[in-house]
């Protein structure tokens, strides 16, 4: 039955009013008790129903807990899960060609970020060290969240790798987009609040997932009726090669503006709570090689990701128009992928809270949006290699149709060959007690050869 104020009210008012002085203390007793409780129950109420105080309380909790978590290093630090660490299984003739790009916090760079290029036998051939306080020698933001992503335990959400000069382009999350060469100096920074995933365009522009504070509850509450700050609006920002915004899209008066407005509610989720309603996690566009795969769509829509909504949807960039959206075949997803043939394929985490205990662990995932058509990808069969990771995750078709996958909580990077079995795998070394290793984030192979890295 839902519990409304009124309804506590009520039941307040049939509350025995408490005894005169000098009467027996045990009614009085009970009811503070009675009261207190009805405080407890109407605050849960409250909470749940989304009624005031409730948002507004878990609003203000989550400004200092879940925001401040993120640039925090120990939230990325999770318990071991695999016991060996470094590359196991290794099947030479199976693993297709190329080098491995891992990101994560490293012990051995002082416990900061960096991106890492790995060989088929897990050796480093090179090694991009990260240090956003070093980057950003002062601060750029005023925002509410300002100094608090500025930080050495800050970690990188997208990359991408220039391979023919090893200059690498990288989010450090919610602090800022990085140019960097192979040796490090920087060629430019974009002050905005970039975050997870980074996509190159045919026209070698990269699409990026972004956000900006909204603080102003009045600027809140007449562009975004019924959302609460603080608010993370969520942006897909188009960037040049040089570090220019060349095109911003909110994707709140995207969905505001479109029939999917009431898919927007606050609080949703804990994240929620502190503003981040949607979590936009990827964004990439149709490349003109694959369009005329996609009967519904054009060259440059873009595909996106938006977490918390389990909202998977493809997006006209100049109109605007939601073309196709899916929220019900997958849960807290990331990575969807143009996969040729009209498919789309995405990393659905399916999480729960025991280790993928309850709900069969992680999978791949694929669905055609002309058709309707849907289906598992992987794991498929017995014996399959199995993986989960309740945040994060990364998945990449390769040449030879094997797909690389990141187990970002496991803090592993598996490859299985078609029909799902393992070919190989690289496990990141644990933090010096043994019982934590830091999240990977990212792990995708590029067709780049020892001898080039040499040449960087």
């Amino acid at each position: 039955m839902a519990l409304t104020l009124s309804g506590v009210v009520s039941i307040a008012a049939r509350i025995p009013s408490p005894p005169m002085a000098g009467q027996d203390r045990v009614p009085r007793i009970v009811f503070g008790l009675s009261l207190l409780f009805l405080v407890l129950l109407f605050g849960i109420a409250s909470t749940h129903f989304g009624f005031f105080p409730g948002p507004q309380l878990a609003g203000a909790m989550q400004q200092g807990t879940s925001l401040f978590a993120m640039g925090e290093r120990n939230v990325h630090l999770v318990p071991v899960r695999h016991a060996e660490a470094g590359v196991q299984a290794p099947q030479p003739g199976k693993i297709a060609a190329g080098l491995t790009l891992v990101t994560s916090l490293w012990d051995d760079l002082g416990g900061i970020a960096g991106a890492r290029l790995l060989d088929a036998k897990g050796e480093v051939l090179h090694t991009w060290p990260v240090d956003p306080e070093t980057i950003w020698a002062e601060e750029p933001y005023t925002d509410s969240v300002a100094g608090q992503f500025r930080t050495r335990g800050n970690y990188l959400h997208g990359s991408y790798l220039f391979a023919d000069s090893g200059d690498l382009v990288v989010n450090v999350e919610f602090q800022g987009l990085v140019r960097m060469r192979a040796d490090g100096e920087v060629v430019w920074t974009l002050n905005r609040r970039t975050h997870h995933s980074i996509d190159r365009a045919d026209d070698g522009s990269f699409w990026v997932s972004a956000a900006r504070m909204v603080d102003d509850q009045a600027d809140a509450l007449a562009r975004f009726p019924g959302l609460a700050t603080p608010l993370v609006e969520d942006l897909l920002l188009r960037v040049s090669a040089d570090g220019e915004v060349l095109q911003e899209i909110s994707m709140l008066e995207v969905l505001f503006a479109s029939r999917y407005r009431a898919c927007v509610g606050q609080p949703a989720s804990p994240a929620a709570a502190s503003g981040d309603v949607l979590h936009l996690n990827d964004v990439e566009s149709l490349p003109a090689a694959l369009a005329d795969e996609y009967p519904l769509f054009e060259v440059g829509d873009l595909l996106v990701s938006l977490r918390d909504l389990h909202m998977v949807l493809v997006l006209h960039p100049q109109s605007g128009e939601i073309r196709w959206m899916e929220d019900s075949l997958w849960m807290r997803q990331h990575d969807p992928d143009f996969a040729g043939d009209g498919w789309i394929t995405l990393f659905d985490n399916n999480p729960d809270e025991f280790d993928g205990a309850l709900r069969g662990g992680s999978k791949i995932v694929r669905i055609r949006p002309h058709t309707g058509e849907f289906e598992a990808v992987h794991p498929t069969k017995p014996g399959a290699a199995s993986f989960f990771t309740k945040v994060g995750g990364k998945q990449q078709r390769l040449a030879n149709g094997n797909l690389l996958l990141t187990e970002a909580q496991g803090g592993r990077v598996l490859e299985v060959d078609p029909a799902g079995a393992l070919v190989w795998e690289w496990v990141k070394e644990p933090e010096s007690d043994g019982e934590v290793v830091a999240e990977v984030m990212e792990g995708t192979r590029y067709a780049v050869e020892p001898a080039e890295v040499r040449a960087w």
